[in-house]
């Protein structure tokens, strides 16, 4: 459950969060979340097949399984933790390694969350898709296609 006291320690309380989910703890992040939550990873499916709406820890866990399939988490650096009244918003920086083809990935990611009764009743996850798209698959979202060689 998210306290309801002073920002300092709301802020450190989701910052805790997000470390042990770093760390490979996910269990502390689904306790802190409603049963219903409405979760979203802002991606094109077509893409990003762990990318959509889903409703509910399962569908969280849905997601989360389906975003393992495709990457392994190198690391997760909490930039910092806006709040304001029952709404979150957090930045990171995050690496990962695509597992087919081991070409890494570096994303600054922007998670805003809407908080009720302790618990995270709904959060998006934001993230430039184009660049990631490039950087794992060399597959432009704008292009269509394969992403063009730098110039030299």
């Amino acid at each position: 459950m998210i306290p309801d006291g002073p920002p300092e320690a709301r802020r450190a309380f989701i910052e805790g969060l997000y470390a042990a989910y770093a760390a490979g703890d996910p269990g502390p992040t689904f306790a802190a979340m409603a049963d219903d939550i409405d979760f979203e990873y802002v991606a094109p499916t077509s893409v990003f097949a762990f990318g959509g709406r889903r409703v509910g820890k399962e569908g969280v866990a849905e997601a989360v399984a389906a975003v393992a399939a495709v990457f392994s988490i190198d690391y997760v650096t909490v930039q910092s933790v806006m709040l304001d009244g029952d709404e979150a918003v957090v930045r990171m920086k995050a690496g990962f390694t695509t597992r087919a083809n081991g070409a890494k990935v570096e994303a600054d990611l922007v998670d805003v969350a809407k908080i009720k009764d302790g618990k995270i009743v709904r959060l998006q996850e934001f993230f430039d898709t184009e660049k990631a798209a490039v950087q794992a698959f060399g597959q432009s979202l704008v292009l269509g296609g394969p992403a063009a060689s730098p110039a030299t």
